[in-house]
């Protein structure tokens, strides 16, 4: 089959500013005092937005978008674009249209109110409160980004070079290897991911006897036990880009399994957890990872 006709490469790059600066004076004097000779051996940030949590909303919302987006694609290559599948484009980048104006938003609020946040910095920071620490407005603002962007799957090498017909096979040869590894790599992880949550599934459902004769101590079941599992297999609907008909049919036994499953009953009942994790098992062992 052809990959290039089931997924594109999604490639989101994301930007933020860290706040952080190192205070070289308050560096040498945490050495001095500590009569430390490395001059590396220890290093005093600061937090430039100190008192204020504006900064670290729009991180943590980056590194969310970030989970979310490798959450739902395939590493295509060691950094950059990642698969995604035609079938979950429109709601791939619908999510990621609301996340773009959300990003911005916050990125608009530490703009409103970057003047006060510097103010409680001071208040919050002491003598390590330096003016000329911080960037100006449009500077703080130029280390923000949120591209996203969609490219095509090259299947063949299209490398139009005016070189010799030898040299340009060979490149042609080294493309083709280098697609079909990758291609053997989008279907390992997605194969990984699964083979993951099961095994850590039953991993959680085995009741473990204690060997000194005490009773065993009891295991915190939560409802993601079920929703993740349930989650995953959605998920992967999109994912299996080459219709990978082992993992499917894992997939599909996962979600049998799920299906109707209650947290409460599992928590209450050895033999529940029992038959769940024999289930699994079985899914284990049916398939080659």
């Amino acid at each position: 089959m052809s990959i290039a006709r089931y997924a594109v490469l999604a490639d989101c790059n994301i930007s933020t500013w860290t706040a952080n600066k190192t205070d070289r004076r308050a560096t040498d004097k945490v050495l001095m005092d500590n009569y430390a000779i490395a001059s590396n051996a220890a290093k005093v940030n600061k937090n430039l937005m100190a008192g204020t949590t504006l900064v670290k909303d729009i991180t943590d919302f980056a590194a969310m978008t970030r989970a979310w987006h490798i959450k739902n694609t395939l590493a295509w290559s060691d950094r950059g674009p990642r698969i995604l599948a035609t079938s979950f484009f429109l709601p791939y980048k619908s999510e990621m249209n609301e996340r773009t104006t959300r990003f911005w938003q916050l990125v608009e609020k530490l703009e409103k109110h970057y003047e006060d946040c510097k103010d409680m910095a001071k208040r919050s920071m002491g003598n390590l409160w330096n003016p000329d620490d911080y960037p100006t407005m449009d500077e703080m603002r130029s280390k923000y980004r949120f591209n996203l962007t969609f490219t095509p799957i090259a299947e063949s090498g299209d490398f139009r070079l005016q070189v010799a017909q030898e040299e340009l096979d060979e490149l042609k040869h080294q493309y083709e290897s280098s697609f079909n590894d990758r291609v053997q790599d989008v279907v390992k992880e997605a194969r990984d991911r699964l083979h993951e949550l099961i095994s850590n599934t039953v991993e959680k459902l085995t009741d473990d006897a204690p060997t000194d004769g005490t009773e065993p101590k009891a295991k915190r079941y939560h409802s993601t036990l079920i929703s993740n599992a349930t989650e995953l297999c959605e998920i992967l609907r999109h994912l299996n880009i080459t219709n990978d008909p082992e993992l499917e049919r894992a997939r599909l036994n996962l979600a049998r399994v799920m299906d109707g499953a209650d947290i409460d009953h599992i928590r209450e009942h050895p033999e529940a957890r029992a038959s769940m994790k024999k289930k699994l098992d079985s899914i284990l062992e049916e398939f080659e990872w």
